[in-house]
């Protein structure tokens, strides 16, 4: 409710106004309009000041060595500490308003928005509120999760596949969109819910879906170019994404108009990105159409609307990175060297550079951040007779953008994938048919494993990258294969289930293997039988076939 005078908002059936002291008997709790508002403020101002100067010129009577210009200082005083109280309320009210506003926020594995986090494993998702674990649902649920003030957004792909919304008070769950395979959600525009989605014929060939969820109205935007692993989201009224491939792997960045259902093209070179700050979008500039570590990369800030991109950064694609978030005035990008990887942190505003520390690890991965930093898991695997066998222990770090301090969180058995303000989330594929997920709290520590020589399994190989459903791959494990080799090894996750191809030579390929079973037709299989180590596995894949140029 809103006071009949001032137009505060107030705590629902209050007697009194807490700013203005007036009575609340009266009226029903709408807010005023501005005219009333301000006429009510005036009138209150007017009274407040009156019992402020009776209160003086009494006061002058009862000390009468109290002279004018002490009393007109006590009168400045009280207006300024009023004048204070005031502006501080002021302060308080707009801070909570921009809370409430905050934009949805998007996630994989896991999300966290004010004191709420969902976190989700192999077939199960939970939601945690000030630690606590509140409500939970099982079955297959994407890694892509959205989360607003007022609930949460999840696809379930299981016996079909469906797009549904846990609302936080009702505590209800509801199936928002149904009849596609391989949704994610990808954000709110006004009462409209946009949904990336497979196509019919191809579950490389995305759509994007409109759901009015004030009409319930449901429409398909024909948006150009929409294929592989590509990233969308919106900003302002528009939808922006990195479209099919152009020459050899660099994209087109397209600006979609979900109103005209029309894109047009903003950069045909994006190599990137997108990503959204503040109202401006930030991607990645290529100076060629394929490009190798020599390439030239070109961190470009576009605000929609105004014209032509700013460049922040240029430096060869070796030495720049992989831009995987921009947050906080800070851009922060994978890079991966020979020997190592690690982040490198680029300050938007002063244009300084500084660089993580791998902490001795082949490997670092991006997998958070909050106002003051970012989080990253440092990691290393090995090769045994041959095959490689992914790390068991996953150490995570926080890395402090003011200072460049880095802090020990802890580590987890089992791949890191996320963090929230006091948990590291982990999940633990070692077995299909048996995926752990959990969270531990900051400061656990982890046994490190024991290195022995692990005799390799015979079936073993007969693959390409053996244990592609249990363990969690990397683009370093793939360099060194031949494009043939990274296209079957794409493949076999597909023929692990019985997959049988339209394709002559795979379909030989694979009916030469112990292990392979051809039991489901194309037209029959579904993305819901990969459980999430293959989806993550198949996603990577095929982005470094996109960065690389290869198998397109």
């Amino acid at each position: 409710m809103y006071c009949q005078h001032c137009g505060k908002e107030l705590p629902e059936d209050s007697a009194f106004c807490r700013y203005c002291g007036a009575s609340q008997g009266l009226g029903d709790g709408k807010k005023p309009g501005k005219k009333k508002a301000a006429v009510a403020g005036i009138v209150a101002g007017a009274a407040v000041f009156l019992v402020i100067l009776l209160c003086v010129i009494l006061g002058g009577k009862k000390e009468k060595a109290a002279g004018p210009s002490e009393g007109t200082e006590t009168v400045r005083k009280v207006q300024k500490e009023s004048q204070t109280a005031e502006e501080q309320e002021t302060v308080d009210a707009e801070e909570t308003a921009q809370e409430e506003e905050l934009p949805a926020v998007l996630g994989n594995f896991v999300v966290q928005r004010g004191t709420r986090t969902a976190a989700l494993g192999d077939r199960e998702l939970i939601l945690y509120e000030e630690e606590q674990e509140v409500w939970s649902t099982q079955g297959t649920v994407g890694n892509r999760l959205m989360m607003t003030e007022d609930g949460l957004y999840y696809a379930r792909e299981q016996t079909g596949s469906s797009l549904e919304y846990y609302d936080f008070e009702e505590k209800t769950q509801t199936v928002i969109l149904g009849n596609y395979m391989g949704m994610e959600p990808v954000g709110l525009i006004g009462s409209k819910l946009y949904v990336k989605a497979a196509g019919k014929n191809d579950m490389d060939d995305h759509i994007i879906v409109e759901k009015d969820l004030s009409e319930g109205t449901v429409r398909e935007l024909p948006f150009p170019d929409m294929w592989g692993d590509f990233s969308i989201l919106t900003c302002g009224d528009r939808l922006y994404y990195l479209g099919g491939r152009t020459d050899v792997s660099a994209s087109p960045l397209y600006e979609g108009d979900p109103a005209t259902g029309n894109a047009v093209v903003l950069d045909q070179q994006a190599a990137c990105g997108p990503f959204v700050r503040e109202g401006k979008l930030y991607y990645v500039h290529c100076n060629e159409p394929g490009y190798d570590t020599e390439s030239i990369f070109e961190l470009t800030e576009l605000e929609p609307g105004r014209g032509e991109g700013r460049v922040l950064l240029t430096d060869t694609y070796g030495e720049m990175g992989w831009l995987k978030s921009v947050e906080n005035g800070y851009a922060v990008f994978d890079c991966y060297k020979d020997t190592e990887s690690f982040q490198k942190v680029l300050d938007l505003a002063a244009g300084t550079v500084k660089r993580t520390d791998n902490q001795g690890e082949k490997s670092t991965e991006l997998i958070g951040h909050d106002k003051e930093g970012f989080y990253y898991s440092a990691y290393s695997g090995e090769y045994t007779n041959g095959t490689w066998y992914p790390p068991k222990v996953y150490h995570v770090y926080y890395y402090n953008y003011a200072g460049g301090q880095i802090k020990d969180m802890g580590s987890v058995t089992g791949r890191a994938v996320g963090v929230d303000r006091d948990y590291i989330y982990y999940a633990s594929s070692e077995d299909t048919a048996d995926a752990a997920y959990g969270r531990v709290p900051f400061g656990s520590t982890a046994p490190e494993p024991v290195k022995t020589e692990t005799p390799s399994d015979s079936s073993d190989r007969e693959y390409i990258l053996p244990g592609s459903d249990s363990r969690y791959y990397r683009k370093l494990d793939l360099e060194g294969l031949s494009a043939e080799e990274i296209r079957i090894a794409r493949n076999e996750i597909y023929a692990r289930h019985g997959y049988m191809f339209s394709t002559q030579d795979l379909q030989e390929y694979f009916s030469g293997k112990s292990w392979y079973t051809p039991s489901v037709p194309a037209e029959e299989f579904s993305e819901g039988m990969l459980n999430q180590t293959e989806r993550a596995n198949l996603d990577m894949i095929k982005e470094y076939e996109r960065n690389t140029g290869i198998n397109q």
